[in-house]
């Protein structure tokens, strides 16, 4: 814990504190007043590990801000590189306009710019000019789709309460191959994340190929988002196993190793406008048509 000293006031700085109940309660409480929703069920399912980090302001006692940071190792355009994405940006609506969350995204940049490749965000449309204050500046996402044949429709379906489904998931998640010119290796936070709440309608599994897929279908439309198979596979094979007998449209949400027969368009979704730190520097976003999965937003 560390004093510091911001506007007219002096609060406590603490950061990496799961294991501290108190605070993380605190913490808790502040995202359940923003956001409407916390990280307890996370934490005690054991899935909040070393790679999530949060960084906190705490008054009195009280956590009043916050900005976290999610560890990312990604296979990008054939290497490995190390990325760190901010989120979870919060204030409790009495300290905001104090300069708190200015002072945490700067501690976080300080603390990681020397030790990743790229640091990158996703802003809500009402800050998109804030953080060029810091840095960031504004990149495009591509999103990649192809018109498809029917298919079997024959997965199966993993309710993500029943253990051995978590388990199997976080199996496939930590082993699986890339798919993608921009996949989260090892990436098991995040995805169990999701599994286990937002998302967690999304997931199936295909028995002959030893592979779960996060996935959803929207009338004639698959949206295949992830797959996760330590084997080989390609997607036209997963296409056969996911599509339905009627599904005339594959929408990926992800980049795929080949981009060869699909159409490739801007994707903007609202309250999700990509930032990079660049300092006026180029990012793999500028050299590449990419998308960032959809499964690394944090």
């Amino acid at each position: 814990m560390d004093k510091v000293y911001i506007g007219d006031r002096y609060y406590d700085f603490v950061w990496n504190f799961k294991e501290d109940r108190e605070l993380r309660c605190g913490f808790n409480s502040l995202a359940r007043d923003v956001f409407d929703f916390d990280f307890e069920d996370y934490y005690l399912s054991g899935y909040w590990n070393d790679r999530y980090v949060p960084y906190a302001l705490m008054d009195g006692g009280k956590v009043v801000a916050n900005v976290s940071v999610n560890i990312l190792d990604f296979f990008s355009c054939g290497e490995v590189k190390r990325y760190i994405q901010i989120g979870i940006v919060m204030t409790d609506r009495a300290y905001r306009g104090r300069g708190l969350s200015r002072y945490l995204p700067e501690r976080v940049i300080s603390e990681w710019k020397g030790k990743s490749e790229m640091i990158y965000l996703f802003a809500n449309d009402t800050v998109v000019d804030f953080y060029p204050k810091f840095g960031f500046a504004k990149k495009t996402e591509y999103q990649y789709a192809k018109a498809i044949a029917g298919g079997d429709g024959t997965p199966r379906y993993l309710e993500m309460e029943d253990p051995q489904n978590r388990a199997l998931l976080l199996r496939l998640s930590e082993s699986t191959r890339p798919f993608s010119n921009l996949t989260a290796l090892r990436n098991t936070g995040l995805v169990m994340f999701y599994a286990t709440s937002f998302m967690k309608d999304d997931f199936y599994y295909v028995e002959g190929m030893d592979a779960a897929v996060f996935a959803r279908y929207d009338d004639r439309t698959l949206y295949l988002n992830d797959v996760f198979c330590p084997g080989e596979l390609s997607i036209d094979e997963v296409i056969s196993v996911m599509a339905k007998r009627d599904t005339n449209q594959m929408v990926l949400g992800f980049t795929p190793l080949d981009t060869d027969g699909y159409s490739c368009n801007t994707y903007s979704q609202e309250n999700e406008t990509l930032f990079v730190l660049t300092d006026g520097e180029k990012s793999v976003f500028d050299d590449h048509r990419l998308m960032l999965p959809i499964l690394s937003h944090a």
